[in-house]
């Protein structure tokens, strides 16, 4: 461990050489302008548009297979996947062979695809394509992308192939180029740069993995892609389209989303335009042509369309249009289409003029005025997803690399390089395979659509009008790194993600879920999977269920693994994502915590973790195995006993109250030590009914208790003036109301909120506002406020669990090392470098991503029945790579859950409402079991799940390798769906069950010291949180963690935490409101927090509003801004963590707010919308929660390892990690200490 710190020069090294170079190949992709006939012009457009010769598309020549046959294919950004020629096509109508075709036959590589059936298309103009599915080598520009899955056309009426480079979620069998090049290591991020050049140019390029900065004036702005989950396109809002001509500026028609469509020749305008340019040129509009004629061509000079997008004007020279002249007359050719229309476009005569850069992985495009140059190439890799593109720095470019900016001065890098020939020799070989100690699971926010489910452990007939929010890790499993993208939650003890195979269901109207979309599992192509014969079988409280088996494979995550991780694999489900559960396993039960494999494994020292969930609005937050990162958080970590109860051991932990500020107002809630579970993969934390009132009276809104809904009169932004101070022992944790779900609906700002649970759950919401270290192997929570900042992470690595995790000295950082302490480090790594040679650094972060849910989802994998939902909430997702061959796997991280489980290969998808068949379970990534070298089928043991909302998953158990990150989980116990509900795969992370847990098996092959793990989602709208096995992350939240007991069930151990009480914080006017009822789950697998029934009536009064209890939602007149003076304070014992009102569930409905305030009799949970203003550490060995307040921030890790179980990780001395070496003297120091020592 401490020689370590002796590396940190030699990294350096590297960093500096690696300027020299570029990191990653790009996909350079050039092509060619054609002429094409009138037919192929619109595929998209309406059937009955006839479209004149001369018409233009991009083409690009690809090869493929074993031989490298060349075909040119149409760069088309409104199309989803890949299709050629066959040699043998049957070209209908007109000559298609032109471009060039494929012997699938003649080559080695090409393999069918039986699975996916036959390959069909058709286009609005009537053209038809069939043919067949398979998978084959495909070279762009040079780079490989291999076994990529593309359509075979046997009959067309086309007369070219199609390279697709829109969503691929749009279509079930869409495979997309951009997306496999980054899978593939071409390029890091699942993202292009199109530059169409000037009308008179004959040649273009897209450029996928970087932007080059020559190719367009001033900077990229970027705007969001208007996403819709039906039927998703790269589609942006325009604000408007103003015309001028002669200096004379003519307003266009307002806001209307786009389509930015390489595909399409002329853009489609609303109908409105016609009139307005018939009248600025004098012309008439000609139908045969399909154009604006009129008598001068010169009219056009003067012309100009600007096109406004938010925070960027391109102006398009109507001369860049397609016009002509037509006998004595000037033809302007431009599409017309009703103003209502749905698909309006900007064709390639406007993107001429654009620059832009197409984000697949944010949902984003950057925009800027096209450059038409020769100026050099100025090329920039764009970063992974873990980094947000547009907020990474300039960096530089392959042709400009500045001696200025180097990462380190001249005279560092010459003391450097001298200490490196000294240090090579004797730490170069045995580092190579030291674990760092910890794994950073960075969590996306997924933020469903409407119509989609609330919670996981919601209450029945919820009504909402909006979304809530879910963090999401990217896990891959198996031999071939199938990726799936899971929900991060602490209120689930275990793994299960979709089988290949998996049946989504939809219980309710029968329809197909989209349980395939966040990757599924192919475990029959593992050749690590092993089952476990351990049947699946997970029911919740709204019925959606899960059924499949369970096993054991590896799981990947970055540069770790977990190996022969046990998990649930889902072939059957009515849920739409998996589960990483993070709270305690159940050890009767299948399905490994992922925070005790970690230490199991040597990953982390102990089975704990740190959660960032990162603010409201970002989209990214953390989980830190094995390690806590002091740049996440404000002050110092508080820590507190879990409430821990054996028959249910939840990460619990005592509120002591939750007070709300209405603007400088402080309501006192009534919550006294109750224990509320910190839940990550709640939306909502769960408040008790009488929160409802003061929110009432604060902001004269009221509430629908059906749906949840508290609306008011008024702007969201009201809730900036309201915070929630969240009270724990020793720790108070300040949220914002904006952490609150909420939207503005007419002249109403409405939100969500849940003042009727059955459960005390602090959720996302507030989770965002706290850091909270979640340390199971001493059963405690450390808990902090969260700090949103940029610092650079401090990451410490817990100490392993014989060595008490918060009384241990804090040390110092990755990023601090004295040179005192770094010449006394010198000298012992001469005694110590041998015996430290496999030492893992003792934490493990898993990076978490939110996921957006799809309408008509399940609330939670606990909800109640008959809850029809109508709009989405978000889980947190973790990647995984699992098996032999890294097959790279979606779970959510569940810490309500204690099972893996990912979706199999093979699985089949059945929508939870209409029980049909479907493939959405397969877009977080499979897991094929026969693919994977290392899987154990553990004798077919079967893996069924079943949840209250009919939801299911079936499968298999087995065992094989997990990799996350650098480190990897051997013979990990998961289950496999081979059917399934369900859309993604679960990363439990509670107390083991039927799988085995991550934390446990992290502990237990000695990747961390205990089994434990911290939790961060991060704030609301970000797209990233993290799950740290093995330590804490000190940055990511406020003050100090407080550690708080578990409450536990023996009969079903949860991390249930005693909320004492959930404040109302009005501006200042605290309303207290004790909580007298049970232990809270705190769940990263349910979305909206459940509190109790009265507390919603509570919230109403303070905000002066009402509480409509049919529609579980809460009203109050006037703006939803009110909800910014808001918070709610849960108060745990010595600690009370702030969450914002905002954070709930709200949105603006007519003239008042609304909040939607889900609650469930039987549950009191803690979910994700209360969990993000919380940082909470869930130690699963000493069944405790630490927690503190959530820090949005972007300080550098502070990261801080537990120690292992046999020491009470809240005693242990505050350890700093290993980091870099920064100060140049330090550097000669050592290098005279190296010097004298070889002489």
């Amino acid at each position: 461990m401490y020689t370590q710190l002796i590396l940190q020069c030699l990294l350096s090294g590297a960093a500096v050489s690696g300027m020299l170079s570029v990191a990653k190949p790009l996909g350079y992709v050039d092509f060619k302008l054609v002429s094409t006939n009138a037919a192929q012009l619109l595929r998209k457009d309406v059937v009955d548009m006839n479209v004149q010769p001369g018409d233009e598309l991009f083409l690009t020549e690809i090869q493929i297979g074993s031989n490298r046959e060349t075909v040119q294919v149409a760069v088309d950004t409104g199309s989803e996947y890949l299709w050629v020629m066959d040699s043998g096509v049957t070209c209908s109508g007109r000559p298609c062979t032109g471009g060039g075709t494929f012997a699938k036959s003649n080559s080695n590589t090409f393999q069918y695809d039986n699975d996916r059936g036959e390959f069909q298309v058709e286009y609005a103009s009537g053209e038809k394509t069939e043919g067949i599915w398979g998978s084959d080598d495909v070279v762009v520009s040079g780079s490989v992308v291999n076994g990529f899955t593309f359509g075979v056309a046997s009959q067309t009426s086309s007369d070219v192939g199609i390279l697709g480079l829109t969503f691929p979620e749009r279509s079930s069998n869409g495979y997309s180029l951009p997306r496999e090049m980054k899978n593939q290591g071409i390029t890091n991020r699942n993202a292009y740069s199109v530059f169409l050049n000037e009308k008179k140019a004959a040649s273009g390029s897209v450029l996928f993995g970087a932007v080059d900065h020559s190719k367009y004036y001033d900077d990229l702005q970027t705007v969001p892609i208007v996403y819709d989950d039906s039927f998703p396109e790269i589609k942006v809002n325009v604000l408007n389209i103003d015309v001028n001509m002669n200096g004379q500026a003519n307003s266009g028609l307002g806001e209307a989303a786009y389509v930015l469509d390489t595909g399409t020749t002329r853009s489609r305008l609303p109908s409105g335009y016609l009139g307005m340019l018939e009248g600025m040129l004098g012309g008439t509009y000609d139908d045969t042509w399909h154009g604006i004629s009129f008598d001068d061509c010169s009219k056009l000079d003067s012309m100009t369309f600007e096109v406004v997008f938010d925070g960027k004007v391109i102006e398009i020279p109507a001369k860049a249009l397609d016009y002509g002249t037509q006998g004595d007359r000037c033809l302007l050719q431009l599409n017309f289409v009703e103003q209502d229309d749905s698909h309006l476009i900007l064709g390639i005569d406007v993107l001429r003029n654009i620059y832009f850069v197409v984000d697949l992985d944010d949902r984003e495009v950057s925009l800027a005025q096209a450059k038409f140059s020769e100026d050099p190439e100025d090329v920039e890799v764009f970063p992974g997803p873990d980094v947000n593109r547009t907020e990474a720095s300039r960096g530089r470019s392959e042709e400009q690399v500045s001696s200025g900016n180097s990462l380190v001065s001249s005279i560092d890098v010459l003391l450097c390089l001298a200490l490196l020939i000294l240090q090579a020799i004797l730490f170069a070989v045995v580092y190579a395979n030291a674990s760092p100690g910890y794994f950073l699971l960075d969590v996306e926010q997924k933020v469903p659509p409407i119509e989609d489910r609330l919670a996981k452990k919601d209450s029945v007939d919820v009504q909402v009008k909006f979304g809530n929010a879910e963090m999401l890790a990217e896990l891959q499993i198996g031999s071939n790194k199938d990726k799936v993208k899971v929900a991060v939650d602490t209120g689930s003890s275990f793994l299960w993600v979709m089988g290949s195979n998996v049946s989504c269901i939809t219980t309710e109207t029968k329809e197909e879920n989209n349980c395939k979309a966040q990757g599924k599992f192919n475990k029959e192509k593992s050749k690590t999977f092993s089952t476990s014969y351990d049947p699946m079988r997970i029911v919740y409280l709204d019925y959606t269920f899960s059924i499949g088996i369970f096993g054991q494979d590896n799981i990947y995550l970055g540069n770790s693994n977990v190996s022969n991780f046990e998990f649930g694999v889902a072939n059957i489900t009515t849920s739409d994502i998996g589960i990483l559960g993070l709270s305690f396993r159940d050890e009767s039960e299948p399905g490994y915590n992922l925070a005790d494999e970690l230490k199991n494994q040597g990953v982390t020292n102990r089975s704990a973790y740190s959660i960032f969930l990162n603010q409201a609005g970002s989209k990214a937050g953390s989980v830190l195995f094995g390690a806590v990162d002091h740049s996440k958080y404000y002050d110092e970590l508080q820590t507190v006993p879990m409430a821990y109860n054996e028959t249910e051991p939840d990460i619990r932990v005592n509120v002591l109250g939750i007070d709300v500020n209405f603007d400088g107002n402080i309501v006192s809630g009534p919550i006294d030590g109750e224990a509320y579970v910190l839940d990550t993969g709640t939306t909502r934390t769960q408040l008790p009914e009488w929160y409802l009132g003061a929110f009432q009276d604060a902001l004269n809104g009221t509430y629908d208790e059906s749906t949840d809904i508290f609306s008011y009169n008024g702007n969201c932004s009201e809730l900036n003036n309201i915070s929630f101070s969240v009270k724990f022992d020793g720790k108070t944790i300040e949220v914002p109301a904006s952490s609150l779900t909420h939207a503005k609906e007419g002249n109403q700002c409405k939100f969500l909120a849940d003042f009727n649970p059955q459960d005390t759950i602090i959720g996302i919401d507030f989770l965002r506002s706290m850091y909270v270290v979640v340390d199971l192997d001493d059963k405690e929570v450390s808990i902090a406020q969260a700090k949103f900042s940029s610092d650079k992470p401090d990451i410490e690595v817990f100490p392993g669990p014989e060595v008490n995790r918060t009384t241990e000295s804090r040390g110092r950082s990755e990023q601090q090392v004295s040179s005192e302490m770094f010449k006394l480090l010198i000298l012992q790594a001469i005694l110590f470098v041998v015996v430290y040679a496999n030492t893992s650094p003792g934490y493990f972060l898993l990076d978490v991503e939110s996921s957006y849910y799809p309408p008509e989802d399940k609330l939670s994998k606990k909800d109640s029945v008959d809850m029809p939902v109508k709009d989405g909430n978000n889980m947190m997702l973790a990647e995984l790579q699992i098996g032999s061959n890294k097959q790279k796997v979606q779970v959510g991280v569940d810490t309500g859950s204690s099972l893996l489980w990912v979706m199999g290969s093979k699985l089949k998808c059945i929508d939870r409402i209409s029980g049909k068949s479907s493939n959405k379970c397969k877009a977080r990534g499979t897991f094929a079991m026969d693919k994977s070298k290392t899987f154990n089928s553990f004798f077919g043991e079967d893996m069924r799940m079943s949840y209250l909302d009919n939801s299911f998953t079936e499968g298999i158990l087995g065992y094989d390798d997990i990799y996350l990150g650098n480190s990897n989980v051997t013979e990990f116990k998961f289950g496999i769906a081979n059917q399934t509900s369900s859309d993604v795969g679960i990363l439990g992370l509670s107390f083991q069950e039927d799988g085995d847990n991550l934390a446990d098996e992290l502990k237990e092959q000695g990747i961390t010291n205990r089994s434990a793990y911290s939790i961060f989602l991060n704030k609301a709208g970000s797209k990233a949180g993290s799950i740290l096995f093995g330590a804490v992350d000190h940055s990511k939240y406020y003050d100090e963690l407080q550690t708080v007991p578990m409450v536990l069930n023996k009969t079903f151990p949860e991390i249930r935490v005693d909320v004492l009480g959930i404040d109302i914080n009005l501006d200042g006017q605290i309303i207290r409101v004790p909580l007298a009822e049970k232990p809270y789950l705190l769940d990263t697998g349910t979305t909206l927090t459940k509190l109790p029934t009265w507390y919603r009536s509570v919230l109403a009064n303070a905000l002066n509003g009402t509480y409509n209890e049919s529609l579980n939602t809460i009203y109050f007149d006037g703006d939803c801004s009110k909800l910014n003076e808001i918070s709610l304070s849960l108060r745990f014992d010595g600690k009370a963590i702030e969450v914002p009102a905002t954070a709930l569930d709200y949105s603006k409905f007519g003239d008042r707010c609304s909040i939607y305030m889900y609650s469930e009799p039987e549950e009191t949970i803690i979910g994700i919308d209360f969990l993000r203003s919380m940082y909470f550490v869930v130690d699963l060995d000493d069944k405790e929660v630490s927690l503190a307040q959530a820090r949005f921030s972007q300080d550098q890790p502070d990261i801080e390892v537990f120690p292992g179980p046999e020491v009470n990780r809240t005693f242990t001395s505050r350890v700093r990690s290993a980091g870099s070496i920064t100060s140049s003297i330090d550097v000669l120091l050592c290098l005279v200490v190296l010097i004298s020592w070889f002489l």
